[in-house]
C-alpha cells in the first residue's frame, strides 16, 4: 500500500535485518547494524529482557532466540517516522523448538540509525510509549 510518498530506506534495511534473522543467518543479520548496536529490551515483559550491547550481545541474543525457537517469525504493521527515528509498530510469533508450542506478542519498538545501519532498537510494550519516546 502506497500514499504516493517514497519508502523511506531505514524501513528496508530494518526490514532485511528481521528476514535475515527469521532464516537464521546471524552474519548476514550483523550486516545491517551498527558495530555499536544497542537492543534496549529492559522493558520486555517476555524471557529476553535485558540490554544487548555490540555485535557481540546482538549475536547472544539472536542465537539465543533462535535456539529455544524453531520458527520465529516477526511481523510489522506499521512503520512510522519520528525524525531521526523510526517507530515499528508489530510483534513476533515464535514456536517453540522442544514444546511445540506457539507463543505470541505484540508492542512497539523504536529505531535509531547511524550511517545507515541499525545503532539502537528500544522495545516497548505499546505503540503509544514508543511513539512518545520516539517524540522525545
Amino acid at each position: 500500500m502506497s500514499d504516493g510518498r517514497p519508502e523511506d530506506p531505514r524501513i528496508g534495511v530494518a526490514e532485511q535485518l528481521y528476514a535475515a534473522i527469521e532464516s537464521g543467518d546471524l552474519e548476514a543479520a550483523l550486516e545491517f547494524t551498527h558495530p555499536d548496536v544497542d537492543l534496549d529490551w529492559t522493558r520486555s515483559k517476555g524471557p529476553y529482557q535485558g540490554s544487548y550491547e555490540g555485535h557481540a550481545g546482538a549475536h547472544e541474543f539472536v542465537t539465543e532466540v533462535i535456539t529455544v525457537f524453531r520458527e520465529v517469525e516477526y511481523f510489522a504493521e506499521e512503520w512510522i517516522p519520528v525524525g531521526e527515528r523510526l517507530v515499528r509498530v508489530g510483534g513476533v510469533r515464535v514456536v517453540g523448538r522442544g514444546s511445540g508450542i506457539e507463543i505470541s506478542g505484540r508492542g512497539a519498538q523504536v529505531f535509531e540509525f547511524d550511517d545507515g545501519l541499525v545503532r539502537r532498537v528500544t522495545l516497548y510494550q505499546s505503540k503509544k510509549e514508543a511513539l512518545a519516546a520516539a517524540a522525545a
